[in-house]
């Protein structure tokens, strides 16, 4: 656990400046892992980038509403290819 905490306490900022690739970024609405605030500090910092919330999600999107995901991400992949 500490080293979960450690992880999102690092700044990631330079490592994302450096993606090349179409990316899509989902943030379950009820998330206090991924704040609130720090979504929009990365949509500031790669508006190119895709973003998407999920309602009554938490952190765990994928497995709280899978049909959700799966309809982001499908519709991501057909836009960005």
């Amino acid at each position: 656990m500490a080293q979960t905490v450690q992880g999102l306490r690092e700044n990631l900022a330079p490592a994302l400046s450096e993606v090349e690739v179409p990316g899509l970024l989902v943030r379950g609405v009820n998330s206090v892992l991924v704040t609130a605030a720090a979504f929009e500090s990365t949509k500031n910092l790669r508006p190119d980038l895709e973003f998407a919330l999920v309602e009554g999600a938490d952190h765990y999107v994928p497995e709280e509403k899978p049909v959700e995901i799966a309809r982001l991400v499908h519709d991501f992949v057909n836009r960005t290819t």
